[in-house]
């Protein structure tokens, strides 16, 4: 979330179908696995057991379809065809369209039994408009392999009112935060491997300097990727010594936000906080010096002119580089490269954690 992302949904999908047949069964065109094809040995052997009705699975993830793809899918249907019978229709969304796409899929009630949602996207909305259906019943029949590779903190945090309301799609609770730094004009500058932000900073006016046609910096300015302002991102680094945070309320937003672990939650219109406030200035004096994107607001995927070699700087929630991001940019110039630079604190116990999970899987209610 599809690149790097992508190979995680596409595993994640795998090992969801058992549960989404369940699902299925709810708009009256299939009918949920019966309880010995869901649990093999239970009754007849695996072997034995009576062979479902074909059905297909509508799927809607987001990014751009991985190559190779379709062999991943072939081999899945392959395992599911003795039992599940199960065909797989996956449908990919661009990350700059899913906002749009996915709430026109759901209030249109499209014929759709799994999509990506999440809390920095619409997944309380829609969960408050009926659009999803719980999902604890099935999991607990048709999905013990999906409750036992996920820590129970994760599930006990990541319930709506106390239902199982989407499948948490991570087995973590840190996602990776870095900028991606073209190493090539770094190395073609002089300027040693980057350590700090303020080394990061004067790269950036060197490339303004020095290396016409290349943007230096450009962060996300869609709503859907706010997290990736350089003003919010910049609460991911070690410098940030109040620990503050989002709150869960706006998980991509610093309007509500956490400090010091003191579990309140604070907003920033009652009283401005001076660590945010010099993040903010920071970000607006390096968009008048023209350090970032003037067109900003306009990129809708910041992947775009990463991939193109006009972008020195961009952020992005890894651990490292996306290979479709450094296949594309070497695509356009073999020299390039792109490298990982991050400045969290790697120290143990330097991070604190809340459970909550960014990505989902939800189970779309329709009519039958």
């Amino acid at each position: 979330m599809y690149t790097k992302k992508g190979v995680s949904t596409a595993l994640a999908m795998v090992m969801l179908t058992s549960m989404l047949a369940a699902c299925s069964g709810k708009s009256g065109e299939s009918s949920a696995p019966n309880e010995a094809a869901a649990k093999p040995g239970a009754g007849e052997n695996a072997s034995q057991q009576k062979q479902l009705d074909p059905v297909t699975l509508k799927i809607m993830v987001p990014g751009d379809r991985p190559k190779n793809f379709d062999a991943v899918i072939q081999e899945a249907e392959q395992r599911m065809a003795n039992t599940l019978n199960v065909k797989l229709d996956v449908v990919f969304v661009p990350w700059a369209d899913l906002a749009q796409k996915t709430q026109v899929t759901l209030s249109s009630g499209e014929n759709i039994d799994l999509i990506f949602d999440a809390p920095w996207l619409h997944i309380t909305q829609q969960i408050a408009a009926g659009s999803y259906a719980p999902l604890d019943d099935l999991l607990k029949q048709y999905g013990p392999n999906i409750i036992k590779n996920r820590p129970q903190q994760m599930w006990d945090a990541n319930k709506f009112d106390g239902k199982i309301m989407g499948i948490p799609n991570g087995n973590s609770f840190l996602q990776g935060r870095v900028y991606y730094v073209r190493k090539d004009l770094r190395e073609q500058l002089g300027i040693a491997p980057i350590k700090t932000y303020d080394d990061l900073i004067k790269f950036a006016y060197a490339v303004k300097d020095k290396v016409p046609n290349v943007t230096p910096f450009i962060p996300a300015g869609q709503d859907v990727t706010q997290g990736l302002s350089e003003g919010a991102f910049r609460h991911y680094w070690a410098d940030n010594k109040e620990k503050i945070a989002p709150s869960p309320a706006l998980p991509e937003s610093l309007i509500l936000y956490t400090k010091n672990n003191d579990g309140k939650v604070y907003n920033l219109f009652d009283q401005m906080e001076p660590m945010v406030w010099s993040w903010i200035q920071n970000a607006r004096k390096l968009y008048q010096d023209k350090i970032i994107s003037q067109d900003v607001l306009a990129i809708k995927d910041i992947n775009d002119p990463a991939k193109q070699g006009k972008a020195a700087i961009v952020p992005h929630n890894e651990f490292g580089v996306a290979s479709d991001v450094q296949q594309a940019l070497k695509s356009a110039n073999p020299k390039a490269e792109f490298e990982a630079v991050t400045f969290i604190n790697q120290e143990k116990g330097a991070v604190l954690t809340n459970s909550l999970q960014y990505n989902f899987i939800a189970c779309p209610l329709r009519a039958a």
